[in-house]
């Protein structure tokens, strides 16, 4: 029993290795408007909507709602968390004619690939540490 006690703290320390190394894996998307107004299957305009992090306006300015966006008619309709956008709202709308760009997130699978093989080299020499430690502790 006190074996398998003594493996806790190593799984937890490869958990959270593995959590952190697979958490980041993304880049910014950076989507005008026109062009994804303007496909009739594209997020946008089906379903709950697009994931967005936030949008740009026409004076440039850039807004922070971390959500979705959908579509409908000639105003777009921002949702999500009211503690995720800067508006402190669960939904806001605005005219889609005010709105050029939307901002969001896409999977990078360069990045996950170079974190993944660096996951699975820190695993091996935690491995190895392991090994060493136990070999240490029995002679």
């Amino acid at each position: 029993m006190r074996a398998r006690a003594g493996l806790t703290g190593p799984c937890l320390c490869v958990g959270l290795v593995l959590l952190i190394a697979l958490a980041g894996c993304a880049k910014l998307a950076i989507l005008p408007l026109d062009r994804e107004m303007s496909r009739p299957k594209a997020e946008i305009n089906v379903g709950r909507g697009k994931p967005v992090t936030g949008y740009i306006t026409r004076d440039g300015e850039y807004h922070r709602y971390w959500g979705w966006v959908k579509a409908r008619g000639d105003t777009l309709v921002f949702h999500g968390p009211a503690s995720r956008n800067e508006f402190g709202q669960p939904e806001h709308r605005v005219p889609a004619s005010e709105v050029t760009t939307l901002l969001g997130e896409r999977p990078d699978f360069g990045l996950f690939l170079g974190t993944g093989a660096s996951f699975v080299l820190g695993i091996a020499a935690l491995t190895g540490l392991l090994v060493l430690a136990l070999i240490a502790a029995y002679n």
